[in-house]
This record gives structure tokens, sequence and C-alpha cells, in this order.
């Protein structure tokens, strides 16, 4: 049978709106050839303009890091899904569908039905027809569960499908942090400790509608760090990930924090007595800083200076463009 072209296959998965008999389940489609499986997990809109979000993760590593973001581990670096290397057809109450890819790190790119292309369109007509199976028998998803699988549609040599189990990984594989502290900026920093100063506030997050120039666009992030008992701004540090699609692109800017507040440290010849940040993720972080400085650290739900120099920012001369997020 030929795969209809990709709004057709969308239509028809908007016009199944089977969404409440698939929402709970997530299952894999294999194209041949592939090297690592298509995870699918329908998920709900999250605002009246969207009904669903049909998520494809290509493999193991990016659904498993969905699933720490959803289960908001501080080990996770992502702000949000647009954080994970994925793509998504984004179906409207009514109206046509999208499809867009995200990249941790990059703004999201929408991709033209027309350039789809046969092996989404193959993923997508799998999809279809797992939806209207899982209509018809709920129990179908956890077909392998007893044996410690995924249920799976993979692709055979001659094109034709079956279904299949997809084992299960033993133990999701641990984000490899790497921090690096400059010896000499230590013992620098550990002269001004002697008497410490006053607690600091920092935070970490995207600046909406910032990015950088170019036809490949990357989000802003920013680093603020205000004293807070004087209210000083100490700090309002832009940065974005290599301009390499760099999966662990966004990880490597989490772990330079610590260095960065090691580099404000010595420049402000002091050490505050105590860092409050914005959530756990950030005290992790920089936890490689407080063994060897002695700084107190605690989460904080209200950073007020730290709030207000963000919202000061952006400042003159830097080389980003803020326009609503389109690139350029």
């Amino acid at each position: 049978m030929e795969i209809p072209d990709f709004e057709t296959i969308c239509a028809k998965i908007a016009a199944l709106d089977a969404w409440e008999t698939a929402y709970p389940w997530n299952w894999a489609v294999v194209p041949r050839g592939a090297r690592r499986p298509v995870i699918v997990s329908p998920q709900k809109g999250e605002d009246p303009r969207i009904k669903t979000r049909l998520m494809l993760f290509p493999g193991w590593k990016e659904f498993a890091r969905y699933r720490r973001f959803q289960a908001k581990h501080a080990a996770s670096p992502e702000f949000s899904p647009a954080d994970v290397d994925h793509e998504e057809v984004v179906f409207p109450p009514d109206g046509a569908s999208s499809l867009l890819t995200f990249f941790p790190g990059y703004l999201p790119r929408i991709v033209p039905g027309a350039e789809a292309g046969d092996r989404r369109r193959r993923i997508l007509w799998e999809t279809f027809g797992m939806m209207m199976r899982i209509e018809e028998d709920p129990s179908l998803p956890v077909k392998y569960g007893d044996d410690g699988a995924m249920f799976s549609r993979r692709e055979g040599p001659g094109g034709e499908w079956a279904d299949a189990p997809l084992p299960l990984p033993r133990k999701p594989a641990a984000e490899k942090r790497s921090v690096s502290l400059s010896v000499k900026k230590i013992a620098a920093a550990k002269a001004f400790a002697a008497a410490p100063g006053e607690a600091w506030e920092a935070a970490f997050t995207p600046y909406p509608g910032m990015h950088t120039r170019g036809p490949d666009p990357r989000t802003c992030y920013v680093l603020a760090a205000a004293g807070a008992e004087s209210g000083r701004e100490i700090a309002t540090i832009p940065m974005s990930v290599e301009p390499v699609r760099d999966p662990d692109g966004l990880l490597r800017l989490w772990d330079s924090l610590a260095g960065r507040l090691l580099d404000l440290m010595v420049s402000e010849r002091s050490v505050p007595r105590e860092l409050r940040f914005s959530d756990a993720r950030l005290l992790a972080a920089v936890r490689p800083l407080a063994m060897n400085l002695p700084f107190k650290m605690t989460v904080c739900k209200s950073l007020p200076h730290a709030r207000r120099a963000l919202e000061k920012f952006p400042f003159a001369g830097l080389p980003m463009r803020q326009d609503g997020g389109q690139g350029g």
C-alpha cells in the first residue's frame, strides 16, 4: 500500500481522535536500518491552542531525559521539553497540524509537510495504525510488559511491519558531568573567604525572545547574581550553547556555572557567606564549588534582587538579538 503524504496522515490521526485511549502509553517504531528506535509519546497540550503533542524521541537516552525532566529531577538540565532532542507533531483543537524539531539550546524549527520525508511518513503511518489498534484493544501497549520490554512496530528488510518486543534498558545511563575549577582561582578565593561577604542571590534561566544571530539561532541563557542584603547587581552573564549541535551542549552550560561563580568571587575579591539559588538544579551544579569554599547553599522561592537584575537585562552591546524568537 502506498503511504499517504504527511498532511493526509496527520488529518487521519486527528480525525481518529483516539487521544484519551493513547495518552497513558508510550511505544516504539523501528524503521528498517535504524540505529535507534523512535519512542512515541502522546502528550496533552499545555494550553487551549494545542490539543496534543505527538512527541517522537530518537532513542532511549533522549526519552530518559524527557522522563527525568517530567520528574523534576535535580540532575535534569532541561528548562522545558524544548530542551530535549526530539520531534513533535502538534495538533491544535482545529486546523492543520505542524511538524517541529527541537534540539537542546536551539530555537525550535518548523518543518514544512512537503519536507517531512519518507522516513517520517512511515513512522507516522505506523503510529496511526497503532492508535487504531489501541482504541480497539487498550491493553496492547503492555503486551510485552512481563518480558521487560516496550511494545514496538518493527520494519523488516522487505518493508513489512510486525509487532516485536523492544527490551527496556536495564538502567538509564547517568548524565556525565564535568565541572572544571581553576586551582589558582580556588586558592585566591580561599584567601578572601577568611572574611565572608554578604549573601548572594543567583538565578540561571533562558531569556524569552533573546537568541544568537545567524541562520541557526541558539537560545540565550542568563546567569544573574546580586547581593541579598544590599540588592547590588553583581553580574548578568549571557551565554548560549556552542554553535555545534551537541546533545550535551546545554549540560555543558550548567557544568560551567560553578566556574563562572568562582570567577565572580575572584573579581569581587569576596566569597559570600551564603549562596541562595533559584532551584535545586542550580544548587547541584554549584556543589563542586562549595566543596572547595566555605559558603552555605540554600534554595529560595523568592530572589527579588536577582530577579530585578534579570528584568534590567538585556544591555547594550550584547551580540544577540531580541525579536520574539525569529532567527536572522
